[in-house]
């Protein structure tokens, strides 16, 4: 066996590997859930419903008003964070503004502060109690 023969014989064996786990960890669940959403019961007990799952779901009010609620906060709020967030990243990297350091703090700050918060909070409850 030559040595591009053996080469393409590995590459094409870790790409399999890769597709493979990627079906069975992926695909899989998304078949199985799509194929339990046609189903209804409890445990061993499923039956087939068909579509009255879904006519069930799309005819609650409660689902309407989520479903309303992300689209709006879609369309609204996501571009408005966009074009402000380019906004100030463009104001932050002119040459003439004074502070710009304290300018960036101020806006990374946040997220930081937020990890700082959770740190001590997981230590206390990962923390191993000794009686």
């Amino acid at each position: 066996m030559n040595y591009r023969v053996k080469s393409n014989t590995i590459g094409w064996t870790f790409v399999m590997i890769s597709v493979i786990l990627i079906c069975w960890f992926y695909f899989y669940p998304m078949i199985q859930a799509l194929i339990l959403s046609f189903k209804s019961g409890a445990g061993a007990n499923l039956h087939f419903v068909g579509f009255n799952n879904y006519i069930r779901l799309f005819s609650d009010p409660t689902f309407i008003a989520a479903v309303t609620n992300t689209f709006i906060y879609l369309i609204v709020q996501v571009p408005i964070m966009i074009i402000l967030a380019l906004f100030i990243s463009v104001l932050l990297n002119d040459r003439t503004l004074k502070f710009k350091g304290f300018f960036r703090t101020a806006i990374f700050l946040p997220c930081v502060t937020s990890l700082v918060a959770y740190s001590p909070l997981f230590l206390n409850i990962y923390l191993q109690q000794t009686a």
